[in-house]
């Protein structure tokens, strides 16, 4: 290796290439033949080098958008996507040319989204006002984090500003340059933080943390729903037990306006119930109730309502914690009380098995969450023909008797048989009989 490149933090990895798509590469070599600069950057470099394969290639260029918009029709054949008529055409995707993003879509419906260099200019804690630049250095300052600032050219080379690969290689995560700097651009960076600690692990930096807890309050300024996106990736994540220890530990839900259980900050306790919640789901709803909630304590139901109109959650989501908060009795704890919630028979509450299994996830009984698992709804055996054959007149009395039956074979616990069932209304079915031969004499 060059004396220049350890200087400029360049690191060779040219083993890499082979696991970059072919025409990726392809497109790369072309951009440098019309006379600009272009780099694979951000996560897809993080995860060739933790060998991990990319979901998505992000490039970035010195060439403007609208340089960039003229490649389209000298894009060589063997770049351009199949067309209906046979031909082949540049498909290009404006995803968001006021910010310098453009997607082209290469063949083998490869989608490269590719942003020209920029820099902030101005930042307000949410959005930031960016001006197009020509050194990757400066594109590379206003990333969030050390080893989401690496960029590779098309040879292999590793441009590595801020010590991203040895972050990465001691499970260190970092933001670039100052803390609270990166912090105060875009407060969610906060949350984006404890995502990729809990992802790659480790112990975090504690001038990292000093920050986020420092800054914490800046979070009131991100819309809610930008704030569950991030919340549900950190409990839907590896490590997301100790995250939310951590995120407690600096006061982030209180800013949110709900209160974390204080016993989540007691982790070593295996025996409680907190940990019980995480190995029997990965719900985020279920695991964000749990953690500002305790179950048989009051005022469930408000939090609900509460974080609703914070986070806008979708009706599914907020049915769960509606859920949650209706079944937060000792009744919620009763096997009997929770199939028949999931027949319908218990007035104004009814629930799915999914959402029954949720509930006893959240009310940390893993016993209970076995015995639902296992339980399926079984059908109600009597029909209203079984009624007629049993000498019931038709009416508005069968019904009433169709539904007395099937209470009662709930109240069985589902166990009760057609013949059982049907024994129970002989007596009275032979007293119908009765009374319609007087009618009809």
């Amino acid at each position: 290796m060059k004396l220049t490149d350890l200087l400029e933090g360049i690191i060779q990895k040219p083993d890499l290439l082979g696991k970059v798509p072919k025409v990726a590469l392809q497109f790369m070599s072309w951009i440098e033949n019309q006379g600009f600069e272009v780099r694979l950057v951000g996560g897809c470099v993080r995860d060739l080098l933790l060998g991990v394969n990319p979901k998505d290639w992000d490039m970035a260029t010195n060439a403007t958008p609208t340089q960039m918009l003229t490649w389209a029709k000298p894009l060589p054949y063997h770049l351009k996507v199949p067309g209906k008529d046979g031909k082949r055409f540049a498909n290009i995707i404006e995803t968001g040319l006021q910010h310098g993003t453009l997607t082209f879509v290469l063949p083998g419906k490869l989608h490269i989204e590719i942003t020209t260099l920029r820099a902030d200019v101005e930042t307000d804690g949410r959005h930031a006002k960016v001006e197009f630049v020509q050194k990757f250095e400066q594109d590379a300052e206003r990333r969030d984090l050390t080893y989401n600032a690496l960029s590779m050219d098309r040879h292999g080379r590793i441009f590595d500003y801020f010590g991203g690969v040895e972050d990465l290689q001691q499970k260190r995560t970092r933001f670039v340059g100052s803390p609270e700097k990166r912090i105060q651009e875009d407060y969610l960076r906060i949350l984006r933080f404890f995502r990729f600690q809990g992802r790659y692990g480790g112990e975090p930096d504690p001038q990292q943390m000093a920050a986020i807890k420092a800054n914490i309050d800046g979070l009131k300024k991100i819309s809610g729903e930008r704030i569950w996106a991030e919340l549900s990736k950190i409990y839907t994540g590896p490590n997301a037990q100790d995250m939310v220890h951590r995120m407690v530990s600096v006061g982030l839900f209180e800013v949110l306006d709900v209160r974390a259980d204080p016993a989540i900050i007691d982790m070593s306790t295996t025996t409680m119930g907190y940990p019980k919640t995480f190995a029997l789901t990965r719900d985020p709803v279920t695991l964000y109730m749990r953690t500002v909630t305790a179950p048989l304590h009051d005022g469930i139901m408000k939090v609900a309502e509460k974080s609703n109109a914070r986070f806008h959650w979708s009706s599914p989501e907020f049915e769960l914690a509606r859920i949650m908060a209706s079944g937060n009795n000792p009744q919620g704890e009763d096997l009997l009380w929770i199939k028949k919630a999931m027949v319908g028979a218990i007035p104004k509450f009814k629930m799915s098995k999914p959402q029954a299994l949720e509930l006893a996830a959240y009310m940390s009984n893993a016993d209970l969450y076995a015995k639902i698992k296992t339980w399926n709804v079984p059908n109600f055996p009597v029909m209203g023909q079984d009624l007629v054959n049993a000498g019931v007149p038709p009416g508005p009395d069968m019904g009433k008797t169709l539904q007395a039956l099937k209470l009662k074979w709930i109240d069985s616990d589902f166990l009760m048989s057609k013949e059982e069932l049907l024994a129970t209304v002989g007596a009275s079915s032979s007293q119908a009989k009765h009374n319609a031969s007087d009618r009809d004499s």
